[in-house]
């Protein structure tokens, strides 16, 4: 069975953002640790639940539902697109200013890079679905 790219764009989009969702949620120090978040106080914990965790589930409650309803496909890829770019652009803005990393920052710029390249294959793959 072939799935399209657009298919596949939304469903892998969806995921992560739901296991992202679900992991800030339950263990935010897990999540968080990698980058040096500190989380150090019950505060702060609640403030990355709510937020990342928060975000994250319904970032991917979105994107699931734009599988049933075909009228938000595109602008959930196109979120998709806009979303990781955005996180790209932050994170080269603060590497070149901090000019240190380590290899989760890497392997996740190399995730987000990955995303916005499904987007757009899925994009014009709709594009000429139009034609």
């Amino acid at each position: 069975i072939r799935t399209s790219m657009k298919k596949f764009s939304i469903i892998f989009t969806g995921v992560m953002f739901l296991a992202f969702g679900i992991a800030s949620i339950v263990d935010p120090i897990f999540v968080g640790s990698p980058v040096e978040y500190g989380l150090t106080s019950p505060i702060s914990r609640i403030e990355f639940r709510a937020f990342y965790g928060g975000m994250e589930l319904g970032l991917a409650a979105f994107f699931f539902y734009s599988l049933r309803h075909i009228r938000f496909q595109a602008p959930a890829i196109l979120l998709q697109i806009l979303f990781f770019v955005g996180c790209l652009f932050g994170r080269g803005i603060g590497l070149s200013i901090e000019k240190e990393y380590n290899s989760v920052l890497i392997w996740t710029a190399l995730a987000e890079l990955f995303t916005v390249v499904i987007g757009i294959i899925a994009l014009i793959e709709m594009r000429k679905n139009l034609a």
